[in-house]
């Protein structure tokens, strides 16, 4: 190989060592992060989400060795700085060109490329990084999240430990390390489904089989959550229109020892209030299961149009399994450019049957694959 490219790329390398360390000269007053260490003493508990909840992390190296991103952003910090002078170059040409012709209009994608190009910014923001300083709330933070996530996982008597190691002559670098000490995780003993609404409460127990909880597994709230959607996906095609997971909530007894820990899901009821006296009392009622009625199609629906008074209304009988016809009205301004049974074909909504979001996300779906339509939106709407 070349000696004299070897001599270069030696001369390279120690010219961005030395940008490297002067990182440190370029803010005394702030302290450079060189390293953050992570110790996790279990290994059920994943490394790399840890990782992420970290909010400062150090420059990277280059061969584990030269901060060659830091030095390109250091070596532009120390050339002079001609933002302001292009700044005011680019606005005297723009005045000029705005006498010549007063319509014109100022090119701002240009405009920034010609402020904020050149040598020094595509050195310090392109190819460059800048410093990592210390900053100890971020550490406290990252401590906070680490102690949430092991939370989160059943791990409620983890603790999580931050310590800064400073180094330097003037202790202008410094080291972080996190320390977790999960303990031992709580596991669910039993678990119980309440909820006032009797005849919700039914239809959630009957398929509990498909359920994602069960008696021993290690408490977790992402778990849990899903579960939550799971209940609300079941409801959602029975008729509770209206229902969310909102109104699904957990309450956990620990006290039982052994870290172990009971676990209630419990189904709230939606309630309005009412004014009596002075104060305000809460009316609970069960949640409302609806039924479809009708069925209408606008072929020519209009955002601002809500009258449909010069629309006509064509009643199509469509033919099911069960024997019952589903009367389904297409109301439009125009005359009809596809054959309403084509369309009675992709609509899986059933009138007399409770609402199903299955059965309106397949309709959606299917009349999109028409490619007749450029709009098409399925929307209930109480009586």
């Amino acid at each position: 190989m070349n000696k004299t490219f070897l001599y270069t790329v030696f001369i390279a390398m120690m010219w961005l060592a030395i940008s490297s360390c002067r990182t440190e000269r370029s803010y005394p007053d702030k302290v450079f992060l060189t390293k953050v260490k992570l110790n996790v003493d279990n290994d059920s508990l994943y490394y790399w989400d840890f990782d992420d909840l970290i909010r400062q992390q150090p420059n990277r190296r280059l061969l584990y060795t030269v901060r060659f991103h830091t030095g390109m952003h250091n070596l532009g910090y120390i050339m002079k700085d001609r933002t302001e002078k292009r700044t005011k170059k680019w606005e005297k040409k723009v005045d000029r060109k705005k006498r010549k012709d007063p319509s014109y209009r100022e090119d701002m994608e240009k405009r920034n490329r010609k402020i904020n190009g050149g040598l020094r910014n595509w050195l310090m923001y392109t190819v460059g990084e800048a410093p990592v300083y210390l900053d100890t709330t971020k550490t406290s933070i990252s401590s906070e999240q680490m102690l949430k996530y092991c939370f989160a996982n059943g791990y409620f008597d983890a603790k999580v430990s931050d310590t800064t190691i400073y180094k330097g002559k003037n202790k202008t670098k410094a080291q972080v390390e996190y320390t977790i000490e999960s303990g031992v995780s709580y596991r669910i003993n039993k678990i119980d489904y309440v909820s006032s609404d009797a005849g919700l409460l039914r239809i959630v127990l009957d398929e509990r089989k498909d359920s994602y909880l069960y008696e021993g597994m290690v408490y977790n709230e992402e778990i849990l959550d899903d579960e939550r959607t799971r209940i609300n996906d079941v409801l959602k095609k029975t008729g509770y229109y209206h229902f969310s997971k909102a109104f699904i909530r957990y309450e956990a007894d620990t006290t039982i020892g052994n870290h172990m820990m009971n676990m209630k899901l419990i189904i709230n009821r939606p309630s309005y209030s009412v004014k009596n006296g002075k104060n305000d009392s809460l009316i609970f009622y069960n949640h409302k299961r609806y039924m479809v009625r009708n069925i209408y199609v606008y072929t020519d629906f209009e955002i601002n149009n809500k009258t449909f008074s010069d629309f006509d209304t064509t009643i199509y009988v469509k033919q099911r399994r069960d024997n019952i016809n589903d009367t389904i009205f297409f109301v439009h301004r125009y005359p009809l450019k596809i054959k309403p049974k084509t369309i009675s074909r992709k609509i899986f909504i059933k009138r007399g049957k409770f609402f199903n979001v299955d059965n309106a996300r397949k309709t959606q779906n299917e009349l999109s694959n028409l490619n007749n339509f450029k709009y098409i939106n399925v929307r209930f709407e109480n009586d």
